[in-house]
C-alpha cells in the first residue's frame, strides 16, 4: 500500500504537485496522465526515495518512508523497483 498525507512535490521551493491524501492498495493499478512537467516522474522519484516530498508524509506498506523534506527509508531498502525515462540508459 502506498499512502500520501498532505505531500507537496516540487523544486527549489517551487510546488509541482500537491496531493492532499491518496490512499493506493496492493491490488490497485494507477495510472499517471499529463503533459511535460506536470510531477509524474516527480511523483514516481518520491515513491522510490530519491526525492523526498517538500512537506507531508509518504507511507509505504505502513511505515513512514519520508517526512517534511527528510527521507526516513533510503531507495535501496524500499524494496521499488524504476526504470528512467532517459533515453541514455
Amino acid at each position: 500500500m502506498i499512502r500520501f498525507e498532505d505531500v507537496i512535490l516540487g523544486y527549489n521551493a517551487n510546488p509541482v504537485v500537491k496531493i492532499p491524501s491518496l490512499h493506493i492498495q496492493v491490488d490497485e493499478r494507477v495510472v499517471l496522465l499529463g503533459s511535460s512537467g506536470s510531477g509524474k516522474s516527480t511523483l514516481l522519484r518520491t515513491v522510490a526515495g530519491f526525492e523526498a516530498p517538500m512537506q507531508g508524509s509518504l507511507f509505504l506498506e505502513g511505515k513512514c518512508v519520508s517526512k517534511d523534506a527528510k527521507i526516513i527509508i533510503p531507495p535501496y531498502r524500499r524494496n521499488i523497483g524504476m526504470v528512467f525515462q532517459d533515453l541514455a540508459l
